[in-house]
């Protein structure tokens, strides 16, 4: 059974969540929709706008949480497999019959 993980695949698809983690974190639902809130001062307007940014902002809390699980769990993967794959190296070297010395000669 063999097995083939592109490590550098992995890493390349973390580097690019933390882009996307970048862009998450200017994502500000509070600051777009609060204009709503006071154009209708004091009435159910208002009042659902607040819980609707809340609910926008936990949920982008949590996607930004899982993002941020995500590219850390293909960084470790990555890592695992390289070590893995290093001590699978190390193990299945053999060291190969010294050949003979000439005479007078000195060996390397």
């Amino acid at each position: 059974m063999q097995f083939r993980v592109e490590t550098d695949g992995l890493r390349e698809s973390a580097a690019a969540i933390e882009e996307v983690l970048a862009r998450l974190e200017r994502v500000r639902v509070a600051d777009e929709l609060a204009p709503v809130g006071s154009a209708f001062r004091g009435g159910e307007s208002a009042t659902a706008s607040g819980r609707a940014c809340a609910a926008w902002n936990a949920r982008l809390s949590g996607l930004r949480s899982r993002v941020r699980a995500t590219g850390a769990a293909l960084d470790v993967a990555a890592a695992g497999y390289d070590a893995v794959e290093q001590v699978a190296r190390r193990a299945l070297t053999v060291p190969g019959p010294q050949a003979p010395t000439a005479p007078g000669s000195a060996a390397t």
